[in-house]
């Protein structure tokens, strides 16, 4: 639970575009750490980031869907 927003938006609207936010964040981190270990011959470390990615990835498409918000 965070602190009262000192804004004109609501605490659950904040807390779903800062998580939405975060998620795609996330994706696009994550496609840089699975090059590095593609560079490093690391396959499985790099699969490990594409499931990270790909939750992070439905995560923020479920955050759009609960702000209204087209995925594409």
């Amino acid at each position: 639970m965070q602190e009262t927003q000192s804004t004109s938006t609501s605490n659950t609207l904040f807390d779903l575009i800062s998580t939405l936010y975060h998620e795609l964040q996330a994706e696009q981190t994550c496609e840089a750490y699975m090059l590095d270990a593609d560079q490093e011959g690391k396959s499985e470390i790099s699969s490990f980031f594409g499931e990270v990615k790909q939750d992070a990835h439905k995560h923020a498409d479920r955050a759009k869907q609960l702000l209204g918000i087209s995925s594409k």
